[in-house]
């Protein structure tokens, strides 16, 4: 007997698609967008990233990425249960790799890092902009990567207070 019949072939067949569909917001937005994002000025691609973390959170996008993690939980019981059982192994293989490769990774790195940049981003390109150049100094500086924090005595700088916020958002991308 197969395990992969009636309501577990239903549910494999529901995350493979949902799956599907996951990869290919994944795979969009590394092999394009972000190249799209790259070509733009660092203000306006900032804002532009910002604004897609706040739009991806729709129902349907987060209905495919979480119940989708939840089948994939629930399908690891028939398939430790019935492990002998032809198919079996690759429905507990497909599970594990959505719930380590997708959400582990997505929550534990990818959120944390966004929530990161996001308060970095919004330090640095703050109004006014044109102060912008002195805060990627202060960050290039606060990371080691140059001598100083100076910019040209014409541009404007940003108070030595806003160590106190860019520092902790250095820190939780582990760049300090």
């Amino acid at each position: 007997d197969p395990m992969i019949e009636g309501w577990i072939l239903t549910l494999t067949v529901v995350v493979a698609i949902a799956s599907g569909l996951v990869a290919g917001v994944f795979f969009a937005f590394s092999t394009f967008v972000m190249r799209a994002l790259a070509r733009m000025p660092a203000a306006q691609g900032v804002a532009a990233m910002q604004s897609i973390n706040v739009t991806v959170v729709t129902p349907l996008f987060m209905l495919a990425l979480m119940a989708n993690a939840v089948v994939c939980a629930v399908l690891l019981v028939p398939t430790v249960a019935h492990w002998g059982e032809s198919g079996a192994g690759l429905v507990g293989a497909g599970s594990v790799c959505y719930l380590i490769g997708t959400m582990l990774v997505t929550l534990a790195y990818h959120v944390p890092r966004n929530d990161a940049l996001q308060a970095l981003a919004s330090l640095v390109f703050r109004v006014p902009v044109e102060d912008a150049r002195h805060a990627l100094a202060r960050v290039l500086f606060l990371r080691g990567w140059l001598p100083h924090d100076g910019v040209h005595p014409s541009l404007p700088r940003r108070p030595e207070s806003d160590d106190q916020l860019l520092i902790p958002a250095l820190d939780r991308l582990g760049l300090l």
